[in-house]
């Protein structure tokens, strides 16, 4: 299994940020696949998009429904051009619906490089995942 597979099966997953002095998790519910690479999008008006823009390492984590635990540790890269924010509307047609479009400077799209990806099983066996 692909790590965007679990992460759309799960459909909410969450992400752990910080402002440097206290941790926050919230839930997401977007990922796309582009260029090969998990993608995410943020809006710059929202206090997340400034905890990872001044701090870039986050994790994100997800269960499913056989209790398997993935977790996602990297450091954010905005990659954020037409071309991504377009593929990010086609991905979740109901992104347009929020306000968002290309070219808006509020929609932006990051990928996690330096990645690791560990998959857990229900009793903390690691198991297969492909980034």
């Amino acid at each position: 299994m692909r790590a965007i597979d679990f992460l759309k099966e799960a459909r909410v997953f969450y992400i752990g940020t910080t402002d440097g002095t206290k941790g926050y998790t919230r839930p997401i519910g977007f990922v796309m696949d582009f260029g090969g690479e998990l993608a995410f999008y943020s809006d710059t008006r929202k206090n997340i998009y400034k905890q990872i823009k001044e701090y870039p390492k986050v994790q994100i984590a997800a269960i499913d429904k056989k209790m398997n635990t993935l977790r996602i540790d990297g450091e954010v890269e905005f990659i954020t051009d037409d071309a991504t924010q377009k593929a990010a509307l086609a991905e979740l047609p109901m992104l347009e619906n929020l306000g968002y479009s290309v070219g808006d400077p509020h929609f932006q799209i990051y990928k996690l490089k330096n990645q690791e990806v560990h998959l857990y099983g229900f009793t903390g066996e690691e198991l297969e995942i492909e980034k």
